[in-house]
């Protein structure tokens, strides 16, 4: 049985999958007969057209032949009503067309059937794609940045998601990667020596492409929106009035590859300086910022005897409160100093130079920051408040406020350019800067493409994560050739076993590399790797490189592939305790089974310990190892039950080193927050952000968390019933609630909730206040549909949500706590309603964040 369907939706499906022939009409016609499709060429003309159809909309594929189930592309959850209504709708338009045969119900019980089967695996395989670009998040947004994989690999998990919600915006969560910026992990304690502080403007990351293509629909999207919008006019074609217009459309500068961070003046004079962080709320590093070459105390004022009168009108028209955004850095040849001193030194080099920097920020002793010798370069300029730019003599372009910038004595980035909207002069810029950026001594990654009018950026608006007015173009990776030697396997606190490979050392990017992992043995298997083999490696971003493939004899010049290449065999037992191995549910990892494996236990201890756990002072991985050849350590309650006499009998310890250890040791004991007290533990799939929201949800009380039953925990923003399974399975442990137990006799106390609290700048002074975790918005869901009216734009009304720790989210599901509804609402206003979320008015809603 065979059904017809538009000509248009089989070409741009396969246009989109590589098959340029299908773009024509007899390409189309084409492919149809191959697929078994009846296809009418006036439905052609009707593409797009016919709003009632969810194949012309473009939303998914059809099943293009019904009775071949196993060959279904993607599919609406109707995939027998979508054909109906395409077939239906685009015959009744066109007066032509082949009616739909009728389906045998047998047929569509077996199909709806096959339809659920397969969208229970797609929502498997999305939270999964979920954990897997939070658990990446972590690592790069880590005080100590320690990522795995490349840039281009992450962006293509963020593409993949995107598309993915795009299809079932039902299942968005609101800590899904898609909703936040850079979904970094929590803000350190208080107790850290870097207090959280809430951003006066959130700190968006920005949203990143390697294809040109995607630039030139960047800059058409930008384009068409401010045309849509009244705020520019249409472009003409071949105009020279247009071209002129357009020249200084917009701008692009280099992206450095650093620590992102603001700098808070107030009348001149630093007063703050924040990391980052989750783009909410990021760490006070203003005792550490002070020692970072770039960074003025005072804004530096134009002479009055200086004949840039624009310069001085500009400083003068400065609001009170400024921010200044840029990167924080260490330079090529201090990444160099410092790595050959740690070598002299016995210490682990640092992988690469951003990690060098991000740690440096968090450094307790003033004296360790200075030899860091980090430097800053600006890029951005925030005013507080209200203020009419043009009235006030400031920049209205980014390329005017990056000179403006350099005046006040802030390093700039090495270069910046205006350009028109041409999407072949910005990649022509960006190629060129590429070819240059050996020659610098920071590093980068990319340039940055901006609407250079700061108005029309700023009407843009942004995303739940990005700016709209802006996207990175980021360099390709560096490659390399080279041999593999060997594999050798790691083990996780998890059990998880991990080959690494073992490769003749080869230079990447100016760096020396050894080693690359190679994730599971599913991967080890598609790229066909066998010992011995020539294999490329791939490089960007300044992380360890990834094999991206083997060289085939005659791929390149001078380089064949060895002979007697040996397979790569999964180990049958545990490298290191020689338990039985076990596959995990999804056939991709193997496993220890052995949940007291030395290399297991080992992990979990440092991991305890480290800074996504307790943070623990002077504790590190050959301490640890140290601690437990000694006998000294099994569990981590075991570290609350060593004295300064035990620590001081291990080999390299002294007086003063066993001392600092112990009360690093004792400090940790009553000064976590709940919620790195349940990082530390290691509960499977609970990472900084889920511990947040299950102590939040536990009311701060670790008792309640220990006893935590299936409808608490699937109430909770990110935890599927999976992922509820999981958590519960650990908790009811016996022997894991027994050291939970043992942990509290110890002396483990989680900080009251009443002292942990986050900083946020005064409306009306620049002293901070102190916000309580349990303030009133705090962690609520916000939706907002229609017009707020003239007095409340949307941007506003998001930020006076987030800067009550409100959270914003453009979906409505059951987790969601207010819909404020405007004017002409929408659909979201009926899902509220059906959902039973509470729905607002403006007026309601303004008194509300008063």
């Amino acid at each position: 049985m065979f059904v017809s369907v538009c000509a248009g939706c089989i070409r741009d499906e396969h246009t989109r999958t590589g098959n340029r022939y299908a773009k024509t009409r007899g390409g189309a016609a084409g492919l149809a007969a191959k697929l078994g499709v009846d296809v009418n060429m006036k439905m052609m003309s009707m593409h797009r057209r016919v709003a009632s159809c969810g194949v012309c909309m473009g939303l998914h594929l059809l099943r293009v032949r019904m009775r071949d189930y196993g060959h279904a592309v993607r599919y609406r959850r109707e995939i027998i009503e979508a054909p109906r209504r395409c077939v239906g709708t685009v015959a009744a338009a066109v007066g032509s067309g082949p009616a739909p045969e009728a389906h045998d119900p047998g047929d569509t019980e077996e199909m709806h059937r096959t339809a659920s089967e397969l969208q229970l695996r797609e929502r498997k395989e999305y939270m999964k794609l979920v954990q897997q670009i939070k658990y990446h998040d972590a690592k790069y947004y880590a005080d100590v940045p320690e990522p795995e994989i490349s840039d281009e690999a992450y962006d293509a998990l963020m593409k993949k998601l995107v598309q993915i919600e795009r299809v079932h915006p039902d299942w968005v969560t609101s800590d899904s990667p898609s909703q936040a910026p850079g979904f970094a992990p929590n803000p350190s304690a208080v107790a850290d020596g870097f207090p959280p502080v809430r951003h006066q403007v959130p700190m968006l990351s920005l949203s990143n492409t390697y294809n040109p293509d995607d630039v030139a629909d960047f800059v058409k999207r930008v384009n068409r929106e401010l045309a849509a919008r009244g705020l520019v006019p249409e472009p003409v074609a071949d105009s020279e009035t247009n071209a002129e217009r357009n020249r200084a459309r917009y701008c692009v500068e280099l992206k450095a590859d650093g620590i992102a961070i603001t700098l808070q003046y107030e009348k001149g004079v630093l007063k703050r300086a924040i990391t980052r962080g989750n783009g909410r709320i990021g760490d006070d590093v203003t005792r550490n910022a002070v020692f970072i070459q770039g960074v003025p105390r005072e804004l530096r004022r134009p002479s009055r005897t200086s004949t840039n009168t624009s310069t001085r009108k500009q400083y003068e028209s400065l609001p009170d409160r400024v921010e200044v955004r840029g990167e924080v850095y260490m330079s090529k040849s201090n990444f160099r100093t410092l790595n050959e001193q740690r070598a002299e030194q016995g210490l682990d080099p640092f992988s690469n130079a951003r990690n060098a920097a991000g740690g440096a920020l968090k450094l307790l002793d003033p004296e360790l920051v200075v030899q860091r010798r980090l430097s800053f370069v600006a890029y951005e300029m925030v005013l507080v408040g209200e203020i009419d730019p043009a009235a006030a003599h400031l920049p209205t372009t980014q390329y005017d406020t990056i000179y403006l910038l350099d005046s006040l004595g802030f390093p700039i980035v090495p270069f910046v350019a205006q350009c028109s909207d041409e999407p072949d002069e910005i990649i022509s810029i960006a190629k060129e800067l590429e070819r240059m950026r050996d020659s610098l001594e920071l590093e980068a990654d990319g340039v940055v493409v901006k609407l250079n009018d700061n108005e029309l950026r700023r009407a843009l608006g942004i995303t739940a994560r990005a700016p709209r007015g802006a996207v990175a173009f980021k360099f390709t990776a560096e490659q390399a050739i080279t041999r593999m030697l060997g594999v050798r396997v790691q083990v996780s606190r998890a059990g998880v076993l991990t080959p690494v490979a073992e490769l003749e050392p080869v230079k990447v990017g100016g760096v020396t590399v050894s080693r690359a992992t190679l994730h599971n043995y599913a991967e080890i298997k598609a790229l066909g790797l066998r010992i011995g083999d020539t294999v490329q490696l791939m490089r960007s971003g300044d992380v360890i490189p990834k094999i991206t493939g083997v060289v085939r004899a005659g791929s390149f010049r001078e380089q064949t592939i060895s002979t007697g290449a040996r397979e790569i065999v999964p180990p049958q037992e545990c490298p290191v305790c020689q338990s039985k191995i076990e596959p995990d549910t999804e056939d991709v990892f193997v496993r220890c089974s052995n949940r007291n494996c030395e290399a297991r236990s080992l992990s979990r201890l440092m991991y305890f310990g480290s800074k996504s756990g307790m943070d623990i002072d002077s504790l590190g991985t050959a301490t640890i190892s140290k601690l437990v050849d000694a006998g000294l350590v099994q569990r981590a309650v075991d570290f609350y039950r060593l004295s300064v006499e035990q620590l001081e009998a291990l080999p390299g310890f002294k007086s003063k080193s066993a001392r600092r250890l112990y009360d690093g040791i004792q400090a940790s004991k009553q000064s976590r927050p709940l919620a790195r007290i349940i990082t530390a533990l290691g509960i499977p799939g609970v990472g900084a952000t889920t511990a947040e929201s299950l102590a939040r949800a536990a009311n701060y009380d670790l008792e309640r968390v220990v006893n935590a039953d299936e409808q608490m925990l699937t109430r909770i923003d990110g935890v599927a019933l999976k992922s509820a399974g999981s958590i519960l399975a650990f908790l009811r442990d016996p022997e894991e609630r027994q050291h939970i137990l043992d942990l509290t006799n110890a002396g483990l106390k989680p900080l009251e909730a009443a002292n942990v609290s986050v900083l946020a700048a005064s409306e009306t002074s620049g002293e901070g206040r102190a916000l309580a975790i349990a303030e009133t918005l705090l962690g609520k869901i916000f939706v907002f549909t229609g017009s707020l009216g003239s007095d409340l734009t949307r941007v506003r009304a998001i930020e006076l949500v987030q800067r009550r720790g409100g959270i914003v989210r453009n979906a409505v599901t059951s987790k969601t706590d207010f819909v404020v509804s405007g004017d002409k609402s929408g659909t979201k206003l009926d899902r509220a309603h059906k959902l039973g979320v509470t729905v607002l008015d403006v007026d309601t809603f303004t008194k509300l964040v008063a």
